[in-house]
């Protein structure tokens, strides 16, 4: 990966990644104030999380099971580690997870982990099946 043109590639592609997931926090936050509901409205930030990590996982196996193989280098570099590296977030999953369990919120942080898990493997699903 001595090319500068990869390295350009990961830069701008997780520049995109990144704005494109700071929009779906801003935008599910202006959407619907987080609130002590029921459902995924009872999650509050960690809404956005799951709606990037969700979309990220589509993209990816829509990416990695739909492209002729073999991915070129600049294209992966750019949409699978740029976007897809910048839009989901790993890190971010755990910080709210921990973040409730503080709070006492051990059913809550559980259901947050199981949804992730669940909704992530259900887009990889749809990701696979439904772009050609």
């Amino acid at each position: 990966m001595n090319d500068p043109a990869i390295w350009l590639g990961v830069a701008a592609g997780g520049a995109l990644g990144a704005l494109i997931r700071a929009s779906l926090f801003r935008l599910v936050e202006h959407l619907r104030p987080a609130s002590r509901g029921r459902g995924l409205l009872a999650f509050g930030p960690a809404r956005a999380t799951l709606l990037a990590n969700t979309l990220g996982c589509a993209l990816l196996a829509a990416l990695q099971t739909r492209w002729p193989e073999p991915i070129p280098q600049g294209l992966s570099a750019f949409a699978i580690t740029g976007i897809c590296g910048s839009l989901t977030t790993f890190s971010t999953l755990c910080a709210d997870a921990v973040g409730m369990l503080d709070r006492g919120e051990r059913t809550r942080s559980g259901v947050y982990l199981l949804a992730s898990v669940l909704l992530g493997s259900l887009a990889w699903g749809l990701g696979t099946a439904t772009f050609p």
